[in-house]
This record gives C-alpha cells, sequence and structure tokens, in this order.
C-alpha cells in the first residue's frame, strides 16, 4: 500500500473573506475566487502542480486510473498536464445549474433564497476600492462569490448537498461514489470519507458516507 500523500488542509481564516493554508496564505480578490498574495502566486501554482504528478507516480496510480491506457494496447496515456485540465474544465463547467446564468439576478431566481449574506472588503489590487461578496443559501446549495459593479456574480466557493443540483457525468449527491474515479481518474488525496481533486488551478471535493456522494464542493480560483 502506497504511503498517502501531503496535501494542503485548508480553515476559513477568522478574518472576513480569507482562507488559510498550513503552506500559504490566501486571501479573496478583485476576481471571482481565492487566489494567493502577491508573489505566492507562481510558487502555490508550481507546488500544487507537483502535488499532482507526485500522487501519479506513487502508489501506482497510473495504472490504476482508467483515464490511462494498459500496455499494449496503442493507446496514448493521458500527460500530467491533460489531466490538470481535465480536472479544470469539470469544475468550470461542473455545475449545470448555474450555466447561462452569469448575473447576481439570474443566480438569486435558482430557487427560493433561504439566506443572503453581504461582505464587503477592500480590492486587493485596489485599495480604495471596495469589492461587494454574497453568500447564497438555497435548500441543498450554498453559493459564495463577488458581485461586480456590472452584477456579475463570480462564483468562490459552491457546497451541494442535495440531488436536485445537477453535477456534470451525473456525479451528483446520491450518486454511486465509483463513478467519480471511473470519470475523473484517482484523486489527489483520499481520506476515509473525501475524494479531492486538483487541477492547475481549481479543485474539487467529493464527500462519501456507504459509498454514495453525500456532498460535492467547488472551489473556483482567480488572480
Amino acid at each position: 500500500m502506497a504511503a498517502s500523500i501531503p496535501s494542503m488542509k485548508w480553515k476559513r481564516s477568522t478574518t472576513a473573506g480569507c482562507h488559510e493554508s498550513a503552506n500559504y496564505a490566501v486571501q479573496r480578490t478583485a476576481g471571482s475566487r481565492c487566489s494567493p498574495r502577491g508573489p505566492l502566486t507562481a510558487t502555490v501554482s508550481r507546488m500544487l502542480r507537483l502535488q499532482s504528478i507526485i500522487s501519479f507516480l506513487v502508489g501506482g496510480l497510473l495504472a490504476a486510473s482508467p483515464a490511462y491506457a494498459d500496455a499494449g494496447t496503442g493507446l496514448t496515456q493521458e500527460t500530467v498536464e491533460e489531466r490538470l485540465h481535465r480536472i479544470d474544465e469539470f469544475v468550470w463547467g461542473g455545475r449545470l445549474f448555474l450555466m447561462g446564468r452569469p448575473t447576481l439576478q439570474h443566480v438569486r431566481g435558482l430557487s427560493s433564497l433561504l439566506k443572503e449574506k453581504i461582505e464587503k472588503a477592500p480590492n486587493r489590487h485596489s485599495p480604495q476600492q471596495i469589492d461587494e461578496y454574497r453568500t447564497l443559501t438555497f435548500e441543498g446549495l450554498e453559493l459564495y462569490g463577488r458581485v461586480t459593479p456590472t452584477q456579475e456574480f463570480q462564483t468562490i466557493t459552491t457546497v451541494i448537498t442535495s440531488a436536485k443540483w445537477k453535477v456534470r457525468h451525473d456525479l451528483n449527491v446520491g450518486t454511486n461514489a465509483s463513478r467519480v474515479e471511473t470519470l475523473l481518474g484517482p484523486p489527489l488525496q483520499r481520506t476515509n470519507k473525501v475524494l479531492r481533486y486538483q487541477g492547475e488551478s481549481e479543485r474539487v471535493n467529493f464527500y462519501v458516507e456507504q459509498g454514495i456522494i453525500k456532498k460535492v464542493e467547488f472551489w473556483d480560483y482567480v488572480d
């Protein structure tokens, strides 16, 4: 059995609008997502890419993934870059219910809004500019994002806990969790209850209980 791969452990900071990791700090920015502070951006990107590469090499995960061809089949193996991009693409288009809904008004109209929280913070690039962030809570869904001056809602985090909210490839809450690895390959990190996937910039976590997807978390990145 291969040793587990060290991973970033995220926790919400006590500072409004920020998250902290064990290895570096990130903060919400003028974009729609959380991003590394200042010159750490390139370093963080390289660290995440390195983690993904290591996850392929330890424990024979390449051979275990259906995304890779068996030796002698004549099929080309998926490269690390292709793998990372595939995860990013899944995150970008994974929330089917958000497709074609770019504005705050569109997103608020998804369903009956149970709760809405508004936060404001200085823009990282232009401190004199105050950015607005909103948390929208629906039954089985919580969205957090930045509202632009043109009222575009740029999603930072998405937490899905109901099968009502459809996910790409039918990886919905209530689905057999074996489908996740069949479609996305082996995760960057696996625990008893969570399958964590990391692309070059985006992340998605699947929470599993008794072999069934119970929660899906999408994490979007922008600088």
